[in-house]
């Protein structure tokens, strides 16, 4: 290791400064954007729908569907409140492959939280989410998919704006 760094020329340290500048500019920012995020989460207490104040709040319940026609997930065929779905495929380049993206849906219906005092409608669209139930499988040798869902029953855990609009 010491014959490397002792056998570099000044441009060969300059680029190697920096990427090494570079790497820690990034790593600081990731830190900072993840501290804030953890502080966030941390100051907003957990409100009971009913007494929910405007703005951003953070909700527990069940997961329940909207009336209206059954969403169903398009790689198992089960009917869900939400999903996210991908299909990849299999490129060759030589001695190694990659995958390719052919087909990528996330549905933007409305569904239900509920609790012991109310329901609210959650809008996923711009939301992280975290699914509580995850499958994937192949389609032939060279397409896979996986597919990520929220379903009717799941326990919910949602944190962003929230607005009471009159009926």
């Amino acid at each position: 290791m010491s014959d490397w760094l002792l056998g570099m020329s000044l441009p060969d340290y300059r680029w190697l400064f920096a990427g090494v500048l570079l790497g820690a500019v990034t790593g600081l920012v990731l830190l900072w954007t993840g501290w804030r995020r953890l502080r966030l989460v941390e100051d907003v207490p957990t409100s009971k729908i009913r007494s929910a104040a405007q703005g951003v709040v953070e909700l527990q319940g069940t997961a329940r569907a909207l009336p209206g026609p059954e969403l169903v997930a398009p790689g198992t065929q089960i009917p869900c409140l939400w999903y996210r779905y991908r299909l990849e495929e299999r490129v060759h380049h030589g001695q190694h492959d990659s995958w390719r993206t052919v087909e990528s849906r996330t549905s933007g219906d409305l569904f239900l939280i509920e609790d012991e005092t109310g329901r609210c409608i959650i809008d996923p669209d711009d939301a992280e989410v975290i699914p509580s139930a995850t499958d994937s499988g192949w389609r032939g040798t060279d397409r896979r998919w996986k597919e990520e869902r929220i379903i009717e029953g799941d326990p919910l855990y949602v944190m962003g704006e929230f607005q009471t609009h009159s009926a």
